[in-house]
Parts: structure tokens; sequence; C-alpha cells
């Protein structure tokens, strides 16, 4: 028989130590207990945590259909909590269900969302705005965000630079990159968005400079579609740059 106690505990663990595939495994048995519980009302508690984990593990493993299905589990049963709609906007943003999960962030800042939760929503509204062409209100949902937490949103500033560079006002843009650079120095956000302006503009010396140090950082810049999908998956111009740097950067190595 299941030790329902124990395997809660399991499944917290490996939360908490983000082995989402292990967290997947516990938290389904959980959620099984559920399903077929007779009094589902001494497991639902149980079984909605079940659920949010392996809902979060999914989308950790990019796994973003089933995060999906979870998440629309989640709602269902848990309609005036925030906690289905956050993950179903990202799993929807995800599958490029961009209308759909605007209309889940809309529905996310109706409610009295602290003000760390309230910023990170205006940031997604900003994302989802950018990815429809919306280019104006996207802004308006970065200087949301950044009123909200002026000394730490540096990640509002990195993306209005994105929008500012593929608006072509080249000058906007480098004012937020420096402005985010001002808020941490070594953020690889920060660094990847100065290489992509220098590169813009033909100054290759310090775009490579750029290049060659977060390489010496990060594993994921031996492989340049990696760096691509990581920084720039909605933004072709800055990740066609991405590879003239490394490709740059490639052959003055050989």
């Amino acid at each position: 028989m299941v030790n329902i106690a124990e395997l809660i505990e399991q499944v917290k663990h490996f939360h908490e130590v983000k082995n989402f595939e292990k967290a997947i495994e516990a938290a389904t048995l959980l959620i099984h207990l559920g399903d077929e519980a007779e009094h589902m009302t001494a497991l639902g508690s149980v079984y909605a945590f079940a659920l949010q984990v392996r809902c979060y593990a999914y989308v950790g493993l990019k796994n973003y259909a089933e995060a999906l299905e979870d998440a629309d589990i989640i709602v269902q049963i848990l309609p005036h909590e925030t906690i289905g709609y956050s993950y179903r906007s990202s799993a929807l943003l995800q599958l490029d269900e961009i209308e759909r999960a605007k209309e889940d962030l809309t529905h996310l800042l109706s409610f009295n969302l602290p003000p760390d939760q309230r910023v990170r929503v205006h940031h997604s509204m900003g994302l989802v705005e950018y990815i429809a062409g919306n280019y104006d209100i996207s802004i308006h949902h970065y200087v949301k965000a950044i009123q909200l937490d002026p000394a730490k949103h540096l990640l509002s500033y990195v993306n209005m630079g994105i929008i500012y560079f593929c608006q072509g006002d080249m000058a906007a843009a480098w004012n937020a990159y420096k402005t985010a650079q001002q808020l941490d120095p070594s953020h690889d956000s920060v660094q990847m968005g100065l290489a992509v302006l220098h590169a813009d503009e033909g100054q290759w010396d310090e775009a490579l400079a750029i290049w060659h140090s977060l390489a010496a950082q990060h594993d994921v810049f031996t492989d340049v579609e990696k760096v691509v999908e990581r920084y720039y998956h909605w933004t072709p111009p800055m990740a066609d740059l991405v590879r003239q740097i490394a490709a740059r950067a490639g052959s003055a190595a050989a």
C-alpha cells in the first residue's frame, strides 16, 4: 500500500532539487491516487499540489503540450487562484498560442497580485505583445514592470532593447542595454545584446571579445543554435547577427 505522506515528501524533494523526471514520476502516482479515490475531498489538496508540481516539471523539461494539459485541469479545479493561469500562459506561449496566452495573462492582471508577481505578469505580457508585433503595447508593459521594481527588473530593459533594435531605433536600443548593464554588468543577456549591437555596427573586435568571454563562462556557447534559442528565439535579425559572430569566432580559432 502506498504511503501518501512519504510520497508527498518525495514529490516536494524532487521539486525542490529540480529533478524533473523524478518529480513527474512521483507526482503522477499522487495524481492517480486522486483520480481513483472514492472520497476526493480527502485527497483534493494533494491532487492539486501534485498537478502543480508535475506541470512545473513538464515546463522545466520543455514538454509544453503535457504542461498545458495539466494547467487546464489546474484552472478547472482552482479557478480563483493564479497558479493554473500562470503555468498555462507559459505553456501556450511556448506553443505559439499567443492570443490564448495573452487572455490568461490579462486575466492574471485582474487578480489582486503582490508586486513581485504583477511584475512577472507585465514582463510576460511584454513578451507576448512583442511576439504579436504590438511593439508600443509591449514597451508599455515593460515600463510598468520597471515602475513596480526599478532596481531589479533588468530583463525588461534587455527586452526593450530588442524591441528598439527591431524598430531600427539604435540609439534607444543602446540606451536600454546600457541601463541594463548598470544594473548587472556581467549578466549574459546584457552582454549578448551588447555583442549583437556591436556586430550590427561592424565593430567585430568588440563583439568577438564579448563572445569569447561568454563562451568561457557558459557551455551553451559550444552550439550556436542553442545560443540563438536561448536569447533570440523570437528575433530573427538578432539571431542572424549571433550566427555571424559565431562564424567569425570559429574562423579566428581555426
